[in-house]
């Protein structure tokens, strides 16, 4: 799996996670979360690096923001943008967590959200 499709998987759950679910489910979730809390970790580390490696800095040394956030060197944008997809694309172990789509089924998922889950869900 992917770690970007992981953690979009996560985000997915955790927009879920303060819902009165079926405890089945709700306790995979749980389990879900913690599985993969150090996947997460790691990816947000990585992407921290990487970007406050292109980061634009002013004469001080201190990182430059605008309005809209984060200014990357505008020459390293991307080489940046190149080093997040790879990233992104890291392989990383299935979790151990699979969903039926009976346990699914209660929760309004968009086609997108699908797309992001599949790996994870057993059709039976």
């Amino acid at each position: 799996m992917d770690l970007i499709t992981l953690i979009n998987a996560r985000k997915i759950i955790m927009q879920h996670s303060q819902e009165k679910l079926p405890m089945p489910l709700a306790y995979k979730f749980a389990k879900f979360l913690k599985e993969t809390e150090s996947d997460e970790a790691f990816y947000n580390e990585k992407f921290l690096e990487i970007v406050n490696q292109y980061r634009q800095r002013d004469e001080n040394g201190n990182f430059v923001e605008s309005d809209n956030g984060i200014l990357l060197v505008a020459s390293e944008t991307e080489k940046c943008k190149e080093e997040l997809k790879e990233l992104g694309n890291t392989k990383v172990n299935l979790p151990n967590i699979r969903f039926s789509l009976h346990e699914l089924s209660i929760l309004k998922l968009s086609v997108q959200d699908i797309f992001i889950l599949e790996e994870l869900i057993e059709e039976k």
